[in-house]
């Protein structure tokens, strides 16, 4: 209960300065309808917050995109963008984990890009947003989206960039942790981290700065769903917060 206790009262240091903290939320891996998924959306919908689903438009076959748009349907809350184009993990040995590698041309990866994009056209009015996997960001990648008609970037902390010519929004609050195998992280340590991170946007003034929620619907373990219901209870009605649109975040004409 403590950690609740001190994230409310960051809440209060925000409130006191005449300032909401922006959040919003992304989900990754999404490439097909499934329980998981249902189940996340039904979250976004009992709450009313906007949830950004990042789908893998070539992971598998196209009745997969097929059953997750009819699965979506008409719910004005859940946005989509695209995850990469396969998720195929295609780094060097011993490089990190990246769908496309930094020694790539540019324009051989935005075509790549492009094929992806078509699938996507199951989605009317998705996000001109590009989410890598891995979270994976490098030059040759971030040349490679204006080529292929992205017009906003989402990554990790780690990945943002400034100066980059694309609208930018990163998911920093993750619950699980991967290694070995994905896990809860526990309440204690994600609760603290959502605390530091308001914090230091609070230290710092970066008052618009958004935080984002990142969560992964086909690897969360009971423990993740508890947390994950809970912290949507605590934020979604206080009204010392606010959840953004992603429309606005992102816009949604594209190149």
């Amino acid at each position: 209960m403590i950690g609740w206790w001190r994230l409310g009262r960051e809440l209060d240091r925000w409130a006191a300065a005449g300032h909401k903290p922006r959040l919003w939320w992304r989900d990754d891996d999404a490439c097909d309808g499934t329980p998981a998924l249902e189940r996340l959306v039904e979250l976004s919908e009992r709450f009313k917050l906007p949830l950004v689903l990042a789908v893998i438009p070539l992971a598998g076959p196209r009745e997969g995109l097929q059953r997750l748009a009819e699965l979506l349907g008409e719910r004005r809350a859940v946005f989509t963008c695209q995850h990469g184009v396969t998720h195929e993990n295609r780094r060097h040995p011993g490089e990190a984990d990246t769908e496309f590698r930094a020694d790539e041309a540019p324009e051989r990866i935005a075509e790549e890009l492009v094929l992806g994009r078509s699938r996507m056209a199951v989605f009317p009015g998705h996000l001109p947003l590009y989410v890598p996997p891995w979270n994976a960001a490098h030059r040759a990648l971030l040349a490679a989206l204006p080529l292929a008609g992205f017009t906003a970037f989402s990554g990790s902390e780690e990945t943002a960039l400034p100066g980059l010519a694309l609208r930018q929004a990163h998911a920093q609050l993750d619950p699980l942790r991967w290694k070995p195998t994905p896990c809860f992280r526990g309440h204690g340590r994600c609760l603290s981290r959502l605390r530091r991170l308001l914090r230091t946007r609070r230290r710092m003034r970066a008052w618009r700065e958004p935080i984002g929620l990142l969560t992964h619907h086909l690897v969360h373990d009971p423990e993740t769903w508890i947390f994950l219901e809970g912290l949507l209870t605590y934020l979604h009605a206080d009204l010392r917060v606010q959840w953004p649109s992603p429309a606005d975040m992102f816009g949604t004409d594209w190149s």
